[in-house]
C-alpha cells in the first residue's frame, strides 16, 4: 500500500459535474481482481477542529469559504495503475484511492491529454457516485482538470484507451481533495446558510429573474474553496464570457484559475423550505484579466461561453458615482444555493476598515437577508439590475444589523495604470465611454455556435441608409432586432416569415455608430455588428 503524507491546506464546497462528461457505468468486472489494484491511502482528518476553524474564518468575509483540504501528490494514473486488457481490446489502468474519513474525493490532474474514444472514470465502489466518462473533449491547452468530487472515501479512477489512437493519453494527478463539508442534500450542511436568508424563488426575487441568471458559484484554490461571480457584458455586446469576482478571492499562484469551476442555476425549486439544487450547469477554466487591490475586483474569462441550455444571463453595469436608493446582492452564502439580500436605503462611499481611499460602497445593515462566507465577489445590483461594486467583506450576519464593503465598480473602471489592473480595456472595447451599459440576454447561443452556424450575411457594412440581410438556405425568423453600443433596444421588427433569399432593412432613423443586428427563430439567435455610417 503506498501511503501519501504531503499535505497543504486551502479552503471550499462543490458541485457534481465541473467538467463535461457523457454518463456511462464504468463496468465493474475488474473489481475482482482487487488485490492487484495499487491503493493510495492518505491520513484521516479531524473534522471537528476543521470546522472550528472555519467558524472563526467565516467571520471574516474576505476570505473564500473552505469545504476541503487537498493533499499535494504525483500520480500517473498510466504508470502506477493496475493495467489489464479487455475483451474488446482496450487497454484499461486502474487505481484506487483510499482517503480515509472523506466525505467526497475530488481530482486535480496537472496532465490531461487523452485521445478520441479514450474514457476516463471517477466513481465509488457502490457505484452510487460516478464521474464519466470523460473524454477528450476536455482536452484543453493547459492540459489541466478538475473533477468534481465523488461521494465516499474510497474512490477508484480508471482510464480506458482504445488501441490504434491517434496519440498516448498522459494523466497525473496532482491534487486529492478531502472533502469535509457535505456535498449531499440529505446530509447537515445543505441549507447551513443563515435562516434569515432568502431563495431567489421568493417574492423578493420578482423582477430580479435575468440578474439570477447571471449569477456563478466559483469553486477555486486546488478545489478547496469557495466565491461567487457574474457574467459580465462589454460593449462590444459579443457575449465574451466575463466573469466579475472579488481580487481576495485569487490563489497565491495565477495560474491556478485555469482549474476553476463555474456552476449556474444552483438555486432552490422552492421559497421555504429550501430544497437542493441541480449543480451541473458547470463551465471549467478561466484566465485571469484584470484585477486590482484597490477596490478587490477580478475580472475572468472563461474558458469557454456557458452553453445554450444554461441560459445565463450578461449582466448590465454602471459607473455612476452616486448611491441608488435601494440595493441587491445576489450570492451563495455557505456554499447553500443562491440566495438575495436587499437594502431599501442608499448606501455611503466610504473606506473599508482603515485602509486608505473612499474605495467602497457600504451597504448599512441589509433589510432582508445577509452575506456570509462564500459570498465574497457577488456582484451589488442598483435597482436597475446593474452591477455596481462586488463583495469585498464585512460583518453583517443573521444576528446583527452591521454593515458590508463592495468594491466601487466606477473606481475599478480606471483604477489601474494598465489594462490588467481596470475594467474599462475589457468593458469597454469599442471606446465608447458610456457611462453604463444594459445586461443582454441574448448570449445563450455560444460565439463558437454562432461562427458553426452562421447563416446570414449583411450588406453593405457599413451601411447608411438600407441594410441587407442575404441567406442561401429557407429559414424561419420570428424577429428582428437591432441594439445599440451600450445595449439598448433601438428597433424591433416582428416577423413570422420565411426568408429564402434577400430581406431589406430600413436604418435611416438609426444615429451613427456601431449597432448589433439579433435575428431570433425558435432555436436560439443569431448576431451581427454593423456600422451606422
Amino acid at each position: 500500500m503506498k501511503t501519501i503524507f504531503s499535505l497543504f491546506l486551502s479552503f471550499f464546497w462543490i458541485a457534481l459535474s465541473a467538467q463535461i462528461i457523457s454518463p456511462k457505468l464504468p463496468g465493474t468486472d475488474h473489481l475482482s481482481k482487487s488485490e492487484f489494484i495499487p491503493e493510495y491511502a492518505f491520513p484521516m482528518l479531524d473534522h471537528k477542529l476543521l470546522l472550528a476553524e472555519d467558524e472563526i474564518e467565516m467571520k471574516d468575509k474576505s476570505i473564500p469559504l473552505r469545504f476541503a483540504i487537498p493533499f499535494d501528490v504525483s500520480i500517473d494514473v498510466k504508470e502506477d495503475a493496475f493495467l489489464f486488457v479487455d475483451d474488446n481490446g482496450i487497454t484499461n489502468y486502474l487505481i484506487k484511492l483510499n482517503v480515509e474519513g472523506a466525505l467526497a474525493v475530488g481530482l486535480i490532474f496537472e496532465k490531461f491529454s487523452i485521445p478520441e474514444r479514450a474514457e476516463l472514470f471517477v466513481f465509488n465502489e457502490e457505484l452510487s457516485s460516478i464521474n464519466g466518462a470523460i473524454t477528450s473533449v476536455n482536452n484543453n491547452p493547459r492540459e489541466r482538470m478538475q473533477v468534481s468530487p465523488v461521494k465516499g472515501n474510497q474512490i477508484y479512477v480508471l482510464y480506458k484507451e482504445p488501441a490504434n489512437t491517434s496519440f498516448q493519453g498522459k494523466l497525473i494527478i496532482e491534487t486529492v481533495t478531502h472533502v469535509y463539508r457535505s456535498l449531499y442534500k440529505s446530509d447537515k450542511n445543505f441549507g447551513d446558510s443563515g435562516s434569515c436568508n432568502v431563495n431567489v424563488v421568493c417574492e423578493e426575487g420578482d423582477g430580479w429573474e435575468d440578474e439570477i441568471r447571471s449569477i456563478a458559484m466559483i469553486i477555486n484554490a486546488n478545489g478547496s474553496r469557495l466565491c461567487t461571480g457574474a457574467m459580465i457584458n462589454n460593449t462590444s455586446l459579443d457575449c465574451t464570457p466575463y466573469l466579475l469576482s472579488a481580487e481576495h478571492c485569487l490563489p497565491s499562484d495565477i495560474s491556478d484559475v485555469g482549474v476553476w469551476s463555474f456552476i449556474f442555476n444552483y438555486k432552490s425549486d422552492a421559497c421555504s423550505p429550501s430544497d437542493n439544487g441541480l449543480l451541473g450547469n458547470s463551465v471549467f477554466g478561466s484566465e485571469l484579466i484584470a484585477s486590482s487591490t484597490v477596490t478587490d475586483f477580478a475580472l475572468l474569462e472563461l474558458d469557454q461561453s456557458p452553453p445554450s441550455s444554461y441560459n445565463v444571463y450578461f449582466a448590465g453595469w454602471s459607473r455612476s458615482q452616486f448611491a441608488p436608493n435601494s440595493s441587491v446582492c445576489i450570492h451563495h452564502p455557505s456554499g447553500d444555493v443562491m440566495k438575495i439580500s436587499t437594502d431599501d436605503d442608499p448606501t455611503l462611499l466610504t473606506t473599508y476598515f482603515g485602509e486608505a481611499g473612499n474605495n467602497y460602497w457600504r451597504v448599512v445593515d441589509w433589510d432582508s437577508g445577509t452575506t456570509e462566507g462564500g459570498s465574497s465577489g457577488s456582484p451589488l445590483f442598483n435597482p436597475t439590475g446593474k452591477i455596481y461594486g462586488q463583495l469585498r467583506g464585512g460583518q453583517a450576519a443573521c444576528d446583527n444589523d452591521l454593515s458590508d464593503y463592495y468594491g466601487a465598480f466606477h473606481l475599478s473602471w480606471d483604477v489601474g495604470s494598465s489594462a490588467d489592473e481596470r475594467l474599462k480595456d475589457w468593458l469597454d472595447p469599442t471606446n465608447l465611454d458610456p457611462s453604463s451599459l444594459n445586461g443582454t440576454d441574448l448570449c445563450a447561443l455560444s460565439i463558437d455556435e454562432q461562427a458553426n452556424e452562421m447563416p446570414f450575411s449583411i450588406y453593405p457594412n457599413p451601411a447608411n441608409r438600407m441594410l441587407t440581410l442575404k441567406t442561401d438556405r429557407q429559414l424561419y425568423i420570428n424577429e428582428i432586432k437591432i441594439i445599440d453600443a451600450v445595449g439598448r433596444l433601438v428597433k424591433q421588427i416582428p416577423m413570422e416569415y420565411y426568408l429564402h433569399d434577400e430581406l431589406t432593412i430600413d436604418i435611416e432613423d438609426l444615429t451613427k455608430g456601431m449597432y448589433q443586428l439579433q435575428i431570433i427563430n425558435e432555436t436560439g439567435f443569431f448576431s451581427i455588428s454593423f456600422l451606422r455610417n
